[in-house]
C-alpha cells in the first residue's frame, strides 16, 4: 500500500509540475524562450525536493521499534 502511495504521489507531482508550467509560459506575456526551462527546473526543485527528502527520512516510530528491537535482541529474525 505505501509503495501505491509513492506512486501516485510521484504522479500527481508530475501533473502539477507539468500544469504549472503550462500555466506559467500561457500566462506570461512576451515569455522568453529561456522561462519555460527556467519554470520547469524551479517548480522540479520545488515540488520534488521535499517529496523526496520526506521518503528518505526514516519515521520516529520505525525507527524507534528498529532501535527498541536492536537493544532488547528481539524481532522476526531471532
Amino acid at each position: 500500500m505505501r509503495v501505491l502511495a509513492f506512486i501516485m504521489s510521484i504522479l500527481v507531482a508530475t501533473v502539477a509540475l507539468l500544469g504549472g508550467v503550462v500555466l506559467i509560459v500561457r500566462l506570461t506575456p512576451d515569455a522568453d524562450p529561456w522561462l519555460g526551462p527556467l519554470a520547469t527546473f524551479a517548480l522540479t526543485i520545488l515540488v520534488y525536493g521535499p517529496l523526496l527528502l520526506g521518503r528518505s527520512m526514516p519515521t520516529g516510530t520505525c525507527a524507534a521499534t528498529r532501535r527498541a528491537a536492536a537493544t532488547t535482541g528481539g524481532g522476526s529474525g531471532s
